[in-house]
């Protein structure tokens, strides 16, 4: 696994790479496209952490996020530095993973076999 994480810019880095990942798989990006095919996560499940956290908030890893005919995930991170105390939005997040770990720079890393 690489140390660095590349977080998405905005929601347009988040969809465009989401969109090669799913044309390297021969498949048009939906709802239903399986980036991570031994847990089945899809799309639907990250574009929904997305929508609640920001895209901004959202990372893979860098080396994963250069290459041109990457096919799959396995690893997500999702920062939770940058929200406010003080926001009474509570966030519920399916963090069914085969590995959850929280970081001490404040980085949840999901990862799954």
């Amino acid at each position: 696994m690489s140390d660095k994480i590349h977080f998405f810019k905005d929601e347009n880095d988040f969809i465009s790479f989401f969109e090669k990942m799913a044309k390297n798989n021969n498949e048009e990006l939906s709802d239903a496209f399986v980036f991570e095919g031994n847990s089945g996560k899809d799309f639907e499940w990250i574009k929904n952490v997305v929508a609640m956290v920001g895209a901004n908030n959202v990372g893979v890893e860098e080396d994963r996020y250069n290459t041109p005919d990457i096919a799959f995930i396995d690893t997500v991170f999702i920062n939770i530095n940058e929200f406010d105390s003080h926001d009474a939005n509570t966030r519920y997040i399916d963090l069914n993973a085969d590995e959850v770990a929280l970081r001490k720079d404040g980085i949840i890393s999901l990862w799954w076999d």
